[in-house]
């Protein structure tokens, strides 16, 4: 046997016969204690945490906000689930649409900040820098208006409209020969662009490239002929040329197809205050009577309301250089009351 072993072993019943034997105790109820009971507290178990819902797609968010139209409360929440979106996952695409979402509810100092942030995800996005652009030209920084749209215009493919509006800076700064860069990329971008083609005229025209500036207008003709588009209808007085005559602005305009017994070929205007208003003008003029009688070109001033007609006379449509050095010295004579 395992274990130890005692030598006088004791029955398993054997008692004492002196021992008195200890009187068993009443059973204690729960009405007689004097203890309260013990309650037990049982603890309600934990709800599952409910799973987190799927991320909205880029292609679900951008149809949400196509759909959204016009609406701001559409679009302030499409704006929400791009914020959730952007937080947990980084994209260009998605940080695009909500610069162009906050474009379109005119926060644009906030529009920019998210065009930024596009392109440090992707210094690439044609878009970015296009938009970029337009934002920073509304809040008057016309620099950095023209970093953005110069490098969406030198992307590939080239912005069209990026390059169009950095040639304007460059116009409006007296920069001719880079503005005629950017509008050469426009009209390359699309070569039935009837204001880029206008514009490279006129860049023609202020660098004295009399001949390249002709060459490019029949491609403004060619497509003010061929167009059904009321904007480009309207413009049948072409502005050929923007320039500055004793501190005024000027514009001179061709006619591209004449109507009528009476029109101006071209027209050099001075504009009132109002910048509406002809003020003063120099035209060479032509007539159904002047190409009868041999004489069909004349020069001729609107002052206000008076009308001259000027003792200079053509036998045959003059150069334009010719006839513009005669009119920039007219302007200049009545404008200065010399």
């Amino acid at each position: 046997m395992l274990g130890l072993e005692s030598s006088d072993p004791t029955p398993a019943h054997a008692s004492s016969p002196t021992a008195t034997p200890t009187p068993e105790a009443p059973p204690t109820s729960s009405t007689s204690a004097s203890a309260p009971p013990t309650t037990t507290t049982t603890t309600p178990p934990t709800p599952p945490t409910p799973p987190t819902p799927p991320l909205p797609s880029s292609e679900a968010l951008l149809a949400e906000a196509k759909a959204a139209g016009g609406d701001r409360g559409r679009i302030e929440a499409v704006i929400a689930k791009l914020d959730v979106r952007l937080a947990a996952t980084t994209s260009a695409d998605d940080q695009f649409l909500r610069a162009q979402l906050l474009d379109r509810l005119q926060r644009r100092e906030e529009a920019l900040a998210a065009a930024v942030a596009t392109l440090a995800l992707d210094s690439a996005h044609t878009g970015a820098h296009a938009l970029a652009g337009l934002l920073a030209a509304d809040l008057g920084r016309e620099e950095l208006a023209l970093e953005h749209w110069t490098a969406a215009a030198h992307a590939t493919p080239p912005d069209p409209g990026s390059a169009y509006n950095a040639g304007q800076y460059l116009q409006n700064h007296g920069r001719n020969e880079d503005a005629l860069a950017m509008w050469k990329i426009a009209a390359a971008a699309n070569p039935d662009d009837f204001d880029a083609v206008k514009k490279i005229v006129q860049a023609y025209n202020a660098l004295g490239r009399y001949e390249e500036a002709e060459l490019a207008k029949q491609d403004a003709k060619r497509i003010f002929a061929a167009s059904t588009r009321p904007e480009v209808k309207r413009q049948n007085e072409l502005v050929i040329e923007q320039l500055v005559v004793e501190g005024k602005s000027v514009m001179i305009t061709e006619t591209l197809a004449p109507e009528g017994d009476l029109y101006s070929h071209w027209t050099a205007i001075l504009y009132g205050p109002d910048g509406k208003t002809r003020e003063l003008t120099v035209q060479l003029e032509s007539s159904a009577y002047g190409r009868e009688t041999g004489v069909p070109f004349v020069i001729g001033i609107n002052h206000g309301e008076r009308h001259t007609t000027l003792g200079v006379t053509y036998s045959e449509l003059p150069a334009y250089a010719e006839w513009r050095k005669f009119a920039v010295v007219k302007l200049a004579s009545v404008i200065s009351g010399r």
